[in-house]
């Protein structure tokens, strides 16, 4: 799974680990039992690294600041650390920061390409996730529809 920021950061490059690690009836089920080994690279450098982190989770959420805009602060139910991912809008672009990143990123990204970088990745995981698990996780995510 590639989502580029610049030409050397991406989001989740890969989901080849894609599975279920649980039941999947439910909402609840779907968003923390679908996971997924998460890399995230910026500036050719891995910047995160987690294994079976609960990529429908972390895309819902995208999703949601996607749409609504802001910062985006992500806390997962499989963490202690809150907040656990979050990019922050500064002037001149966004910075990004991890509760277990490798590396401090200080310098500003470009909003346009980070923000576009989020999109792909959630349209990745629901399209992985469709075709992998059999699972339609497009209505986890409540701010776009199909197609969107």
């Amino acid at each position: 799974m590639a989502a580029s920021v610049d030409r050397n950061t991406r989001v989740g490059d890969r989901l080849n680990s894609l599975r279920a690690e649980g039941p999947l009836h439910h909402r609840y089920e779907k968003l923390l039992n679908i996971q997924a080994d998460l890399r995230i690279t910026v500036g050719g450098r891995e910047w995160f690294s987690q294994p079976m982190f609960p990529v429908v989770e972390l895309a819902a959420a995208a999703d949601r600041w996607l749409s609504r805009g802001g910062d985006f602060v992500f806390e997962t139910m499989e963490a202690e650390e809150s907040p656990f991912l979050w990019v922050r809008d500064e002037a001149g672009g966004c910075t990004v920061g991890a509760a277990w990143q490798v590396f401090e990123e200080r310098r500003p990204l470009s909003r346009e390409q980070v923000r576009n970088a989020w999109a792909r990745f959630v349209d990745h995981v629901v399209e992985e996730v469709r075709v992998r698990l059999g699972v339609d996780a497009r209505p986890l995510l409540s701010c776009r529809g199909p197609g969107a």
